[in-house]
């Protein structure tokens, strides 16, 4: 798929639609073409003026590597034979059903994608196993490592409050704070994992803070952010993590951020609130962003304290709703993919590569969606739960998925080792309890 380089400014992102190596219309060693009133020999109509029949109606009518363009045929004009249309309106789409793709492939979004085969072996857990939390009901649920074992506790997002689960010391509560988001990441630089929460009841957008200290989380003030949708990522490449929000704008997101607890206006606009910082590209210390900027996907390169020149390429995954966007090491183990995954109301598409250049279907219709190690192969899976049933596409070269039967719906979904054998586990909160899912040997 062509990337493209693009610019941007504290103030706009301006995507550059086209290629300046790609040009419209056709290619050198075809005959050029007037679509109403051509006189090439290559017609059959050569008088000037005859309203003749247009060669195609879409780019499917046309031949691999060509677009349908002003009704004929021509070399592709498009990256990946597709763009958005209030970008590109020279471009076309792929498909619009089944029968334009080659056999086997579906059509979603306008894009052709092949088939993801069925793992041989599914993963194994123990029966579903309550989580007690001494509260009623959960938001959102989170592993952390508090004690420095083998085993990683459970942070629930409670009705009451946010509760800490350890194998030995059992439930304690830390906070009365009632959060809809936890975000676990090192804030302070010490190497313990940190907590970031989103309150329920926000009103003004204070992201309260509690940071480890000897395996207790302390109360660590609020950082005021906005409200939205938080991720963390290590901008400036200096161990401390910073905090990142979308937050609702006249139109879309804006992105507000937190550097050294310093908040700070990135001025970028986003279209979705589903953004991701992390270290994709290796070519540059320190962490870039994947959000949906002016209709592309967009990765940009960051610096201490702002995001600049990257790279932006069509989303063939422009679906909605969109279950999120993540960063693991999917492909190869000393790497981290970009992942963008979507639902369109009856299967779930994920594209993978920091240019979503692999896309993968797996059949369930998603609700929520994570990443994380559950067949402990060292490369990061994705997990997707809905309709009472949990699916796991597999990374490295397994790429392919399992469904396993949960009888839940999960709101918030975590993968980490519990009990701390060396095997994955799963952790659920379906908005009432919690449900652990222990791993098993395959």
């Amino acid at each position: 798929m062509t990337l493209r380089s693009i610019a941007v400014s504290t103030m706009a992102l301006l995507p550059a639609c086209m290629p300046p190596d790609v040009a419209l219309g056709p290619s050198s060693h075809d005959t050029e073409v007037d679509p109403v009133t051509s006189s090439s020999t290559s017609d059959s109509t050569s008088s000037a003026g005859i309203e003749r029949t247009p060669q195609c109606e879409r780019s499917y009518d046309c031949a691999a590597g060509e677009s349908c363009i002003g009704g004929v045929c021509t070399a592709q004009a498009c990256p990946g034979g597709c763009c958005p249309p209030t970008c590109c309106r020279d471009c076309d789409v792929q498909c619009e059903a089944d029968e334009h793709c080659p056999l086997g492939e579906s059509c979603v979004a306008g894009s052709c994608f092949p088939p993801t085969r069925v793992c041989a072996e599914t993963p194994r857990f123990d029966a579903m196993q309550p989580v007690p939390t001494e509260a009623t009901g959960c938001n959102a649920v989170a592993f952390v490592q508090s004690d420095g074992d083998s085993a990683q506790e459970i942070v629930a997002a409670t009705h009451a409050g946010l509760v800490l689960v350890d194998t030995e010391a059992g439930v304690s509560e830390f906070s009365a704070t009632v959060a809809v988001q936890l975000l676990v990441a090192d804030f302070d630089g010490d190497g313990d994992d940190d907590l970031a929460v989103r309150d329920e009841a926000d009103r003004v957008g204070d992201v309260a803070m509690y940071t480890q200290t000897l395996g207790t989380f302390v109360d660590d003030g609020v950082v005021e952010l906005g409200p939205g949708h938080l991720a963390a990522g290590d901008l400036g490449d200096d161990g401390v993590h910073d905090l990142f929000v979308a937050r609702p704008a006249a139109r879309g997101f804006a992105l507000h951020a937190a550097i050294a607890r310093v908040p700070t206006d990135l001025g970028l606009g986003l279209d979705s609130d589903a953004f991701v910082v992390a270290p994709i590209d290796l070519h540059h210390p320190g962490a870039d962003l994947l959000a949906r900027i002016a209709g592309w996907t967009v990765l940009l390169a960051g610096h201490d304290t702002f995001f600049d020149t990257g790279q932006n390429f069509p989303d063939p995954l422009d679906l909605e709703p969109n279950l999120g966007r993540f960063a693991t090491n999917f492909s190869r183990a000393d790497e981290l993919d970009g992942l963008s995954v979507h639902t369109d109301g009856a299967s779930t598409y994920v594209g993978t590569g920091s240019g979503l250049s692999r896309s993968y279907t797996v059949p369930l219709v998603g609700a929520v969606a994570t990443v994380g190690d559950v067949d402990a192969d060292g490369h990061g899976d994705i997990v997707v739960a809905g309709a009472g049933v949990l699916a796991v596409l597999r990374g490295a070269e397994a790429e392919c998925y399992s469904i396993v039967g949960i009888a839940i719906d999960p709101i918030s979904l975590a993968v980490g080792d519990h009990d701390g054998d060396g095997i994955p586990d799963v952790l659920t909160c379906d908005g009432t309890s919690l449900t652990l899912f222990r791993g098993r040997p395959r």
